[in-house]
């Protein structure tokens, strides 16, 4: 069963990319003097035509999929002071949002609402381009930017987990322990990775720690 992203985080995109305002910054110097241009493959589509190929794995579902990662990649390559706009979410994890997102937008061209996500996913964006490295718990490998590692591990310490100063950017034992803290404690599989599930709920904005 596919597990949707938990609510808050979800609404917050949601509220983003429901605002107009939310268009690509870079899709108007590209466009004509009306500020239009030309969608391509799946962008073209209905979002309605991406909730159907969702539900199926063929061709056309990939035709979407392949939408979103082109576009990503431009979006690195010509967004000013940006390496990564999406630095720890999968395509699995923006495809979960695209669809809540056209569930309710169901006209909306599938090109459109790819805009409005990526707009609404700029702050918190990687500005500079950042190694991989790998965290490891339980026989378990997943690579991560350092970046992220220092973010998450910020995210930690502002939910009041102990996470020793010195091991910014290093996924060692004290980060590894607090990751399963933070795990048990959001009720999701306890396995020390910081998984995509982990990352989301973790990087949402949350209260400072208590003194």
């Amino acid at each position: 069963m596919r597990r949707r992203p938990a609510a808050p985080l979800l609404a917050l995109l949601g509220a983003l990319m429901a605002a107009p305002a939310f268009l690509w910054p870079t899709a108007a110097p590209a466009a004509d003097a009306e500020g239009r241009f030309a969608l391509k493959g799946g962008g073209a589509a209905p979002c309605s035509a991406f909730l159907r190929a969702r539900q199926e794995a063929g061709m056309e579902r990939q035709l979407f999929e392949g939408f979103v990662d082109g576009y990503v990649t431009a979006a690195n390559q010509l967004t000013p002071d940006t390496f990564d706009l999406v630095p720890w979410q999968s395509t699995a994890l923006l495809l979960d949002f695209l669809a809540q997102h056209c569930e309710r937008n169901p006209t909306m061209a599938f090109g459109v609402a790819v805009s409005r996500m990526a707009a609404a996913l700029v702050p918190e964006r990687l500005r500079a381009t950042s190694r991989v490295v790998g965290t490891e718990a339980g026989g378990s490998v997943a690579p991560i930017y350092e970046e992220v590692l220092r973010r998450a591990q910020e995210a930690l310490r502002r939910r009041g987990q102990a996470v020793p100063a010195a091991s910014d950017g290093a996924f060692d034992a004290a980060t590894r322990e607090a990751v399963r803290r933070f795990q048990r404690a959001s009720r999701v599989e306890v396995t020390g990775l910081l998984d995509q599930r982990t990352l989301f709920l973790l990087l949402q904005p949350a209260p400072p720690a208590p003194r």
